[in-house]
């Protein structure tokens, strides 16, 4: 049984107890009207949404009894004291029923959502032992930052919120909003704000300053570089709050203020610029225009804090109103924006950067007693070092933010040991849609930095590995619309007779083979619930995979049937691959899973700070061949690969680089290997078959043409039934 991020202590019990809906929990103790409402809310989407599909027709059927008990008595004899104990829980299931309790609301709350991912992961096997387990979290403050969604990736939104950031146990989301909503007041910015965006996209990069001034990030990704409703922009506020998350719009003031400017050039810092990233802080207008947008934003999101940004201010101060007094000006917009917040009973976050005497806080950072110490900051340098106790003196409280796991448990300690600092927000700075998040790292990210925020320590990179290759299937399978075939209880699946287009036979190595095949330790393979099998080249005339590539391209590759792991002792012959290889199917599918990988890692880049400097991922992510399916009616479909996107090299995995693509194929298992050759990854793509109907008569493998001369190399196909 997997459970992410790990539990502080996990007991398994006698028996077992299958996977079904829950009753709506029974209550215990006195948690509140509004409380209850939610978690109820809560436990019936995920069973009518997600856990009822996953399951056997038998199993979704039958209920079982859930009771949440809000004990204030309840101490967590398991739990160490360097753990947040109020929040701590407990949860038993076992065959007679399920029952949580803690101290607080947030624990119970905690132990809810650890129990739905329990489901949601182990639904395809049916059954679960039973469990005893006592948790809590490391820090208080457990978040990302994304950007507000488009229109058209709400959707995505809502379940990348319900599904994957509440299971593990973020409790706050910085949402960036912009010029991403509908203002009354303003709808001048609305237009302006478009405008811009469609530059930015025109032009794929930031603009420039005046005499090629480096300015801001545009951030044109945000709402698709367009806005949202107020009302939809309440409902994402709502739904996040519905799933135990709290919601704190970022609304960049001072700098990052594009969308401000565009449809007010008035208030510009530096009016000849062609896209002015910052207001002019002696100007009035400028904050009575802030204070408009804030208000709306506060009407529709109801927060009870906001971020003001502050951050990167390129070119302080050079206006002939405010020429020398950046630190005056810096600390009289903060304080004029705290003022009117507190006013309203919100409290201020900011960036930190401002505020230390590093990049560009050198123009500013000697205000920083005239700064309210209420005020949440976050540097954006993923660790304070030296600066946290100059900070911490003065009564600031802080977070990490731009937060990357890359680093040491050492210095998590020493951060994370000031009792001013509050724990850690991972950062996604692309558009808010699933293959932009894919390329970006940001999946890998915020999964590898969840067991800092929840454990207070990270896995090691070859247990993070195991960890990813276990639980991405379900993520990726979550966040579609419906849940993948092979996360489904009932799914059969039954690997696919390739001996017939069998072609790449051992030690295949050149400049367009890149990878010694014979590594993949050939035989029977069961992942998850699904059978596949790597086949034996002593039983097929020493072929082990299929290489689609493009014409005329020879190959080195060993004739001799006899096996050895050394090249010198097999003979070579030059071989040429078929551009298209077609493989007999004939039968009804409810879906295929293609285990595969790359021929070479010649196409390996990675994407920009921010995507829209590049075109779509799509487009970044070189296609090198495409799978087409041919179904008995005539009808077809085309699957294609996109090195980076969903096909990737064999010896790369999850822990080999920072950035984590592979949300299309996220069945990527370490295979074992052969002695004297390293382990590696093979990429399941999964695909879902519109037509289960409609018998499948045969799949065609194709290569296409690219600069990097990589081609796709198929491993084992299953079918999923």
């Amino acid at each position: 049984m997997k459970i992410y991020p790990e539990p502080a202590f996990f007991l398994r019990g006698e028996g077992e107890l299958e996977i079904r809906p829950l009753i709506l929990p029974l209550f215990h103790g006195s948690a509140g009207s509004g409380f209850e409402s939610m978690v109820s809310t809560l436990i019936g989407r995920f069973c009518q949404e997600e856990l009822k599909p996953l399951c056997s027709e038998s199993a979704a059927r039958g209920k079982m009894s859930c009771s949440l008990h809000l004990d204030p008595q309840f101490v967590p004899d398991q739990i160490s004291s360097r753990f947040l104990r109020d929040e701590a829980f407990s949860l038993t299931a076992g065959p007679d029923g399920i029952r949580i309790v803690s101290a607080s609301r947030n624990g119970l709350l905690h132990g809810v959502n650890t129990l739905l991912e329990i489901f949601r992961t182990e639904a395809y096997a049916g059954k679960v032992p039973a469990f005893s387990i006592q948790d809590a979290p490391a820090v208080p403050v457990r978040g990302v930052h994304l950007y507000l969604p488009s229109r058209e990736d709400i959707p995505f939104f809502r379940r990348f919120v319900s599904r994957f950031l509440a299971p593990l146990h973020f409790n706050t989301v910085f949402i960036e909003v912009g010029g991403g909503m509908h203002f009354d007041r303003h709808p001048e910015i609305n237009r302006g704000w478009e405008k811009f965006a469609r530059w930015v996209f025109e032009h794929h990069a930031r603009p420039g300053g005046p005499d090629g001034r480096f300015q801001d990030s545009a951030h044109a990704e945000l709402a698709g570089g367009a806005f949202l409703e107020k009302d939809e922009v309440r409902s994402l506020a709502e739904w996040t709050r519905s799933c135990g998350l709290e919601v704190i719009p970022e609304i960049p003031s001072l700098t990052h203020a594009y969308y401000l400017i565009a449809g007010h050039r008035e208030i510009a810092e530096l009016p000849e610029a062609l896209w002015p990233d910052a207001y002019c802080s002696s100007n009035p207008l400028s904050r009575e225009i802030l204070f408009d947008v804030m208000d709306e934003y506060i009407e529709a999101i109801r927060p009870g804090m906001i971020h003001i940004g502050h951050d990167e201010w390129r070119a302080p101060a050079l206006c002939p109103k405010c020429r020398n007094r950046a630190p005056d000006l810096f600390a009289e917009d903060v304080c004029a924006i705290h003022r009117q917040l507190a006013d309203r009973n919100i409290r201020t976050a900011m960036w930190a950067d401002g505020l230390l005497p590093i990049g560009d806080g050198t123009s500013t950072w000697t205000c920083i007693d005239s700064i309210p110490n209420d005020i949440l900051l976050l540097h954006w340098g993923w660790q304070f070092g030296d600066f946290l106790d100059r900070l911490s003196a003065r009564g600031f409280q802080m977070i990490l933010g731009n937060f990357n796991a890359q680093m040491t448990d050492a210095e998590w300690e020493k951060n994370m040991a000031d009792p001013n600092m509050l724990g850690a927000e991972i950062s996604s700075w692309v558009g808010m849609n699933r293959n932009r998040f894919a390329v970006d790292g940001t999946v890998w990210q915020m999964l590898y930095g969840a067991n800092y925020l929840w454990r207070g320590h990270k896995l090691r990179l070859e247990d993070a590995d195991v960890m990813v290759s276990e639980l991405l299937p379900q993520i990726a399978g979550s966040l579609e619309e419906t849940p993948s075939p092979s996360c489904c209880r009932g799914t059969i699946s039954s690997p696919v007779d390739l001996s017939s287009v069998l072609n790449v036979g051992s030690l295949v190595k050149s400049d367009v083979m890149e990878w010694a095949v014979d590594s993949l330790k050939p035989g029977f393979r069961k992942w998850r619930n699904v059978n596949w099998v790597v086949p034996d080249p002593w039983q097929y005339g020493n072929k082990k995979c299929v290489l689609a590539a493009r014409p005329s391209l020879s190959i080195r590759q060993g004739k001799n049937a006899a096996r050895s792991i050394f090249s010198e002792a097999i003979s070579f012959d030059s071989e040429t691959f078929p551009e298209k290889i077609r493989i007999p199917l004939a039968r009804k599918v409810k879906g295929l899973l293609f285990f595969h990988f790359a021929s070479k890692s010649g196409l390996r880049k990675n994407m920009p700070y921010q995507t829209v400097d590049e075109p779509d991922p799509l487009e970044w992510c070189s296609r090198i061949g495409c799978y087409r399916i041919c179904h008995v009616s005539g009808a077809e479909e085309v699957i294609d690969l996109h090195f980076g996107l969903n096909i990737d090299d064999f010896k790369s995995f999850y822990g080999d680089r920072s950035k984590f693509p592979l949300l299309d194929a996220p069945a990527a298992v370490r295979v074992d290997s052969l002695s004297g050759f390293p382990a590696g990854a093979i990429g399941g793509l999964e695909w879902r078959n519109p037509r289960p109907d409609d018998e499948v008569v045969w799949v065609e493998m194709t290569a296409v043409s690219n600069p990097a001369d990589t081609f796709p190399v198929l491993s084992a196909l299953s079918t999923l039934e």
